[in-house]
């Protein structure tokens, strides 16, 4: 975890000219302020003194005033400019750390509610930390003012430092408390904003829309809105009423340091130890000197989050990412020969049942494997951990006869590739959404794909692999669920992976289509290893070895037909299934589709 001085290191790259003129502006403002005091002091003594025989003067003094205040002005709109572009380049870094933070070897654990959580209030402690350059920024800065302003209010009277001194300490204090405080706050109210911003994205998204028309859902969805919103709202008036309360009684001391440095002053006039001069300007002097204590102690308070952001990271890490960091060297593997599963039982977090239960089996390099069941069987478990993308007990999960935990599963990960039905329709071009890189035109492997299987693209899209997709940027193109998995299935292919995962990843397609594509994948990788999740019996046979599960467990497996010739689970289903559907569907004389 990065120090201070290391966090201002990282966040001000790209941002040096920026930061250049913010110390400029450090040098500018207490510079100034310093004129600003010393000419109105000479400004109210000439009017105090009669200024009839040197009305020159004053008008010059007073000239001098006017062209300070707009140099002023000028300075408080360039820090403003320097503020808002700092901001945005600050905030550019965040989320590029937070990717670089984010950088999990399974998914066990990210795939809970738990994380979604953890990771919203992690952002938050991580776009106040974020900040700490401008608190840097406004902490010298103002120390600048502050130095000034005491130095000039210390030529008159030290007890008047004193007091200003001493009654902003409360203020310090409540700051200080003020940061654990509100991370208390967005801890409660964490759950209810997230409920809050997915419904509304319910009530906007195309793809709920729909469903609200259908179903009219709108009025429920509504009601969950204003109900996540209400609790939101009234956790926050709570807080505001919370600051109200502390902040007056802190806000108590101003008057207080008011009336105080006013006795003071007014002493010192009525003795004739300041002219009239100089109480205008040391009044004047005060109100910024309390104003830049009080913003170097609401810029201090950026470092307490800092810490607290270290405690949350440490609770993070070890929670979500601790399988990413492993005390011994890792093997790396340059093709996969044989995946074994041994006595497997696996239990997702905050589950009580297991999804997988004593599952044994072995699968040399070149094993085309179906696996099928009723939902909720394990299938997809079994998948993704045979992907790897699970964390598992030790010594339960080979690759190469190398248990998963001492593989370095970033390499393992470039020898496999899955396709899910959970697939995501990324909103990018045809080109990248298939081979998850920037546009090249002359990509030889892309080529070949879309030359091998052209089904996978439509017709209408497949001259121009720069073509945008979905409906979120202007220039898009929808295209249908089925052609969306299609496009998911090329992604798969293009990789040319050791394993190829098919998680019900032709479900969306038409039956015919169905088994025309997955022939097809099983004749190009004859001598590489394919798993096919699926619940279409026809596709299970054509591979070389079908796993049934059941409740977890494997119930039976063996070879497609050597299961059929027996009274076997696979041949129960086969039956059920009405043994070859591909051919439901057949077209009259007048070219429409009949069903039969």
């Amino acid at each position: 975890m990065m120090t201070v001085m290391q966090w201002v290191a990282y966040l001000s790259r790209g941002s040096r000219m920026l930061l250049a003129g913010a110390v400029m502006m450090m040098i500018a403002g207490p510079v100034l302020g310093w004129y600003q005091f010393v000419w109105s002091q000479r400004f109210f003594n000439l009017l105090a003194s009669g200024f009839q025989d040197r009305l020159n003067v004053v008008i010059g003094f007073a000239v001098g005033l006017f062209a300070i205040k707009m140099l002023e002005s000028a300075l408080l709109r360039f820090n403003g400019y320097l503020q808002e572009s700092l901001s945005l380049n600050l905030n550019r870094q965040i989320e590029s750390y937070q990717f670089e933070l984010i950088q999990p070897t399974d998914i066990t654990q990210i795939e809970t509610p738990s994380y979604q959580n953890d990771l919203n209030l992690l952002k938050n402690n991580l776009m106040k930390i974020g900040q700490i350059i401008q608190s840097c920024i406004t902490v010298v800065k103002e120390a600048g003012v502050i130095v000034v302003y005491a130095y000039l209010v210390s030529q008159y009277s030290w007890l008047i430092l004193a007091v200003i001194l001493v009654l902003s300490f409360p203020n310090l204090l409540y700051v200080w408390k003020h940061a654990r405080q509100l991370d208390t706050f967005f801890g409660r109210i964490s759950q209810a904003q997230m409920e809050a911003g997915k419904v509304t994205g319910f009530l906007t998204l195309p793809m709920a829309l729909k469903e609200m028309l259908i179903f009219a859902a709108k009025p429920f969805f509504l009601s969950k809105w204003n109900r996540a919103t209400d609790r939101v709202i009234q956790k926050n008036k709570q807080l505001m009423r919370s600051e109200y309360s502390w902040g007056l009684l802190v806000d108590l001391f101003v008057p207080v340091k008011y009336i105080l440095t006013q006795l003071i002053l007014i002493r010192m006039l009525y003795h004739h130890q300041i002219q009239l001069g100089d109480y205008l300007a040391i009044t004047a002097a005060v109100s910024p000197l309390e104003n830049a204590l009080r913003s170097m102690f609401v810029s201090l308070d950026r470092f307490k989050y800092l810490r607290l952001f270290r405690e949350k990271w440490k609770g993070f890490e070890r929670k979500y990412l601790s399988s990413s960091t492993v005390s011994y060297s890792l093997n790396r593997i340059d093709e996969i020969r044989e995946v074994a599963v041994d006595k497997l039982t696996f239990v997702y977090p905050d589950r009580s049942l297991p999804a997988l239960n004593k599952v044994s089996l072995r699968l040399n390099g070149k094993t085309h494997l179906a696996i099928i069941g009723a939902n909720g069987s394990g299938k997809s478990t079994l998948a993704k951990i045979m992907a790897g993308l699970h964390q598992v007990p030790e010594k339960s999960v080979f690759f190469n006869g190398v248990p998963i935990e001492k593989v370095d599963r970033t390499n393992l990960f470039e020898k496999i590739s899955i396709t899910s039905q959970d697939f995501i329709r990324y909103p990018l071009s045809i080109y990248e959404n298939i081979c998850m890189k920037e546009y090249a035109s002359k990509d030889d492997d892309y080529l070949r794909l879309i030359e091998r299987y052209p089904e996978l693209v439509p017709d209408s899209l497949r001259d121009d692999p720069s073509q945008l997709l979905g409906n979120d940027f202007l220039g898009a193109v929808q295209v249908s669920g089925g052609q969306w998995q299609r496009i998911a299935i090329a992604r798969g292919l293009y990789k040319g992976s050791d394993v190829l995962i098919l998680d019900e990843a032709t479900s969306e397609l038409d039956p015919v289509a169905e088994m025309e594509i997955v022939r097809k994948i099983l004749a190009d990788r004859q001598g590489k290893m394919t798993i096919v999740v699926t619940h279409n019996m026809n596709l299970a046979r054509m591979t070389d070895f079908v796993l049934v599960l059941n409740a977890g467990e494997i119930e039976e497996s063996g070879a497609p037909d050597a299961l059929l010739r027996q009274q076997s689970k696979f041949k129960h289903m086969w039956d059920m299934q009405g043994k070859d559907d591909t051919h439901a569907e057949v077209r009259n004389q007048d070219g429409l589709q009949d069903a039969i």
